[in-house]
């Protein structure tokens, strides 16, 4: 069931697209919410279970909102995935209120599932409609880049809004979430083949599987890519902590952050030349080992703590859109959504079990040494698993990558 879509609305969508990505992530909290937490009186193990509640929410809706956006369309999901950001904005908004942040964080979680799978099938469809013949990983790239450049703005921001009031770091976010709603809500929806019977959401899910197991180099693109993104995203809240533990306030935590997704922006749109030139298993093998030696570092101190935060946020820029290039060309249109979502389900599964665990256990050992052993391992599994999607020898030193199935 191919998507249909004219080359008109297809760079129509393109541009919409990538202009709901920049006001859908100028979250201005993104750095400060544990810290804000933290002085509202929340202990680190109490903020880690609102964050696996987040998690566990990404892990229950994933699948089911994936196969319901490849079924009755991405726009209604992405509309509604906006909306929920727009509620777990105002329930930061009365901290007081436990379980109102318990019900927003949990509605949040299933609203970020609407997003992930169906935004980024629609902007390969889109791409694909104004011109087959070019490659999806340069747009792709373009993509995170933006996805990583609007927080550089919205970081940089949030520590100064949070000088006037935390109360305007949280509605100047809520105001952007809403512009990303009314975009989405004007989406050209692609139409596709009709079909006698529509399949049903079992019928879907069977496909899924089958589609997932027919293809051996999908297993390990899917389960190392979300082994590192929940490492990497962990680390990435966790760091919030960190950095007050060493005596940042607000404010510099909040630099940091902004110059940490500028880095990470460059990386983006640099990532498609790596591959080219080093070929998928190269591009990955290099900043995998990179990552895990910046895990080891961030024990040296405040400045290796800084410095390895910076180089984990770069290496992490790279490896997406290698590994999401490689994802998209091996699904059918029918199952985009539906397999994007298992990558994204598997991620918030491994953040829901690992920060918490972290939270946990720092009450007894250093979280800093937590950090050290637990991220370098998971790095060197997930670039273990990631080299077994691609083969020895995929690539030329400057021609394009090609992937192939391994036996």
């Amino acid at each position: 069931m191919a998507a249909t879509l004219d080359a008109a609305g297809g760079r129509r969508n393109r541009r919409l697209i990538l202009t709901i990505a920049f006001f859908g992530s100028l979250f201005f909290e993104r750095a400060l919410w544990i810290v804000y937490l933290s002085e509202e009186g929340y202990s680190l193990f109490e903020i880690s279970l609102l964050q696996a509640l987040l998690n566990i929410g990404m892990v229950v809706g994933e699948i089911p909102t994936g196969v319901l956006a490849d079924r009755i369309g991405r726009r209604p999901l992405l509309v509604a995935g906006r909306l929920a950001s727009v509620l777990y904005l105002g329930a930061l908004l009365l901290p007081q209120e436990q379980w109102l942040l318990v019900g927003a964080f949990a509605i949040y979680g299933v609203g970020l599932t609407c997003i992930s799978g169906a935004e980024e099938a629609m902007l390969y469809e889109a791409d694909r409609a104004e011109d087959p013949e070019r490659g999806f990983a340069r747009l792709v790239g373009r993509y995170m880049a933006i996805l990583t450049f609007a927080p550089t703005v919205a970081l940089g921001l949030g520590g100064l809004l949070q000088l006037v009031s935390w109360e305007l770091v949280f509605l100047t976010a809520l105001a952007a979430q809403l512009v990303a709603a009314v975009l989405s809500a004007i989406l050209s929806e692609p139409r596709h083949e009709r079909v006698e019977r529509p399949p049903t959401l079992r019928e879907q899910l069977r496909e899924l599987r089958e589609t997932i197991r027919v293809a051996p180099a999908v297993r390990p693109l899917i389960i190392g890519s979300a082994l590192f993104t929940g490492v990497t995203s962990t680390f990435y809240l966790a760091a919030q902590d960190l950095f007050a533990g060493e005596g940042f306030d607000p404010t510099a935590i909040g630099f940091i952050f902004a110059i940490e997704s500028l880095l990470a922006t460059i990386a983006a749109t640099l990532a498609y030349r790596a591959e080219r030139r080093l070929g998928m298993r190269g591009a990955l093998t290099v900043s995998l080992a990179v990552g895990a030696v910046a895990f080891v570092a961030i024990g040296g101190g405040a400045v290796a703590l800084v410095a390895a935060f910076l180089v984990l946020g770069f290496v992490d820029n790279v490896i997406d859109p290698v590994s999401h290039n490689a994802l998209n060309d091996r699904i059918p249109d029918e199952h985009r959504s539906s397999v994007l979502s298992v990558l994204s389900a598997l991620g918030a599964l491994a953040m829901a079990l690992l920060f918490p665990l972290i939270g946990a256990a720092s009450q007894y050992v250093s979280q800093t040494a937590l950090w050290m052993g637990t991220g370098a391992v998971l790095m060197l599994v997930s670039l273990w698993l990631l080299r077994r999607a691609a083969p020895a020898r995929d690539v030329r030193p400057g021609a394009a990558a090609t992937i192939e199935e391994p036996a």
